[in-house]
């Protein structure tokens, strides 16, 4: 029983690690590459240059075509989905 509980724990992390890191290869990829372009120093101090960057971010990301973003949504659910699962594993199978 305890071959069975721990393959069925491995095998839920590391399917939620593929989509985890799928997910951030696919983000890495589609924006942060163009974020990185034209970054320089800030002359007023790294709190603005954070806000800026978010806000950049956020702006590209809503300007990504309809299948990349549901892409980006898909994998986003399956990492949750895995949370999920594990956590009721751990309930379920700890009786």
């Amino acid at each position: 029983m305890f071959a069975f509980k721990t393959a069925v724990y491995a095998l839920t992390i590391a399917g939620g690690m593929f989509s985890a890191f799928w997910q951030l290869k696919l983000r890495r990829e589609w924006i942060d590459e163009v974020l990185e372009k034209d970054e320089g120093p800030s002359d007023y101090g790294i709190l603005y240059s954070l806000s800026t960057k978010i806000m950049r971010h956020l702006r590209l990301q809503e300007s990504l075509p309809a299948k990349v973003r549901f892409k980006l949504r898909v994998l986003g659910g399956l990492n949750f989905l895995f949370v999920v699962v594990l956590c009721l594993e751990v309930v379920l199978l700890q009786r």
